[in-house]
């Protein structure tokens, strides 16, 4: 038999679940969106990116 404190845990499992999965959402979201930024930056208005011809400013 299910009871109050059951349903209770339940509900909040299901809340768990639901913010976790936004939250992963989102993360990939913005690492996309970084990702992007990066490419843009380093292909600057070219097709392809010149890879390997001078050091990261990182």
């Amino acid at each position: 038999m299910i009871t109050f404190y059951d349903s209770i845990k339940t509900v909040l499992s299901k809340a768990q679940t639901t913010a976790f999965r936004a939250v992963n959402f989102t993360m990939v979201e913005a690492y996309w969106q970084i990702g992007q930024m990066i490419v843009e930056d380093e292909q600057a208005g070219n097709s392809r990116a010149e890879y390997g011809t001078s050091a990261s400013p990182i």
